[in-house]
């Protein structure tokens, strides 16, 4: 009688149920259904900004750089 209540409560999913809400509650898992009422959209340059600022100051270094190395070569051989 026991192996018939298991297997019903495993046939209908609601072993699946509590386990996925136990693992919710802990914060092991997280219930699906709750993530997808999440509407997306495009970044806009706005949302972009700081990394867009950084990225060119990354690049002008990079130049700052590479002209000081060229330009120290250049003396060097002299």
């Amino acid at each position: 009688k026991l192996n018939k209540v298991v297997m019903s409560l495993v046939s209908g999913g609601l072993y699946q149920k509590i386990v996925a809400d136990e693992e919710f509650k802990s914060g092991i898992g997280a219930d699906p259904d709750v993530f997808h009422t999440e509407q997306t959209h495009s970044l806009s340059l706005e949302d972009i900004y700081g990394v867009l600022v950084l990225l060119f100051t990354g690049f002008l270094l990079s130049l700052t750089s590479l002209i000081g190395e060229i330009v120290f070569h250049h003396c060097a051989k002299k």
